[in-house]
């Protein structure tokens, strides 16, 4: 297995493609715009065999299925999970973890957590369930990181599992007008993407989902992507206000410098969340042959049995809500 990014070096060598050609800027966009979106991956990371089964899958078949819909939302389907237990008082909300302890001899596991009114307790149990996002996994395995850790440390097998499998960004800019000039907008088209001269911007901020089109209630909204390299790069240089200009310039690149700036706009930043350091996980070239080995010491308890893991990363579904669903079913 090898990276994408080394299949597109020996095409462009093989076929002697230079920067700047319409043809490399075409594949450069599809390539960002189907393989960095949909697996929050940068590219010189993702592996090729991985993207190889999708195609022959089908997977990027069919329309876009990321849709912003008012009044939708995953909350949704959160609250329709959550109510049987919406009334359960042992169930607290907003605390927030910060060590799980499991160096004691009596059987119980001990979490430290802090309540919703800041409060520091300790809970012990016989059995832990560990449902955070793998970027906070990789994060406490790091001695500088003091958000979140275990007690000792995780067994080496699983602090490799958790190190050799990917974890990208995927973000999004999503625009809303009021009244928008109609005459600018992409009517029938469900997705645009800016072709660019340059390799390197070839991914930022260039493709956007019409979800007028895509059936949001006739309300007219763009979601921009941004994922992989791109998405760090932009997290960690760009205030909202710049990425909001840097979204409008490609726009007005697109159709015209009569597009208009928002009524308003949300933009996520998934890799600076705490909860999550990331969005979801992908598979790595360098570790494509063991995925299904790692993926399962991801889901492999410790602590005889008294830590189990769980979250997309472990499911063979990885990368999608599915997977996360299934892997608490599990």
């Amino acid at each position: 297995d090898v990276p994408y990014t080394t299949v597109l070096e020996e095409y462009w060598q093989y076929w002697d493609i230079p920067e700047g050609n319409r043809h490399r800027s075409f594949i450069n966009a599809m390539s960002h715009a189907q393989l960095s979106l949909e697996y929050a991956a940068p590219l010189s990371l993702l592996s090729t065999k991985v993207v190889g089964e999708a195609v022959n899958n089908c997977i990027f078949c069919g329309a876009p299925h990321y849709m912003s819909v008012m009044g939708g939302g995953f909350d949704k389907l959160i609250r329709g999970l959550v109510e049987p237990v919406r009334t359960n008082t042992n169930v607290q909300l907003q605390s927030r973890v910060s060590q799980i302890d499991y160096s004691n001899n009596d059987g119980l596991v001990r979490v430290t957590y802090n309540n919703r009114e800041g409060e520091e307790r300790i809970l012990r149990a016989r059995t832990v369930l560990v449902t955070v996002p793998l970027g906070v996994l990789k994060a406490s395995d790091n001695d500088d990181y003091t958000d979140f850790r275990f007690v000792p440390q995780l067994p080496r097998w699983k602090r490799r599992a958790i190190s050799s499998v990917g974890f990208g960004i995927l973000n999004k800019c999503i625009l809303y007008w009021d009244t928008p000039q109609r005459r600018w907008w992409p009517e029938n088209e469900a997705v645009v993407t800016l072709l660019t001269d340059e390799d390197d911007d070839a991914g930022f901020w260039t493709t956007y989902f019409n979800d007028r089109e895509l059936g949001n209630g006739g309300h007219y909204i763009l979601t921009g992507w941004i994922g992989g390299d791109s998405a760090r790069w932009s997290e960690d240089n760009q205030s909202n206000e710049q990425i909001l200009q840097t979204v409008l310039r490609n726009l007005r690149r697109m159709f015209g410098g009569q597009v208009p700036e928002p009524t308003s706009y949300i933009i996520t930043k998934w890799g600076q969340d705490p909860y999550a350091l990331g969005s979801y996980s992908f598979a790595k070239s360098s570790t494509r042959d063991d995925l299904d080995d790692l993926r399962e010491q991801l889901f492999e308890p410790v602590a005889d049995r008294r830590i189990y893991f769980s979250g997309e990363a472990t499911d063979d579904f990885y990368g999608t809500a599915v997977g996360a669903y299934r892997s608490g079913r599990r």
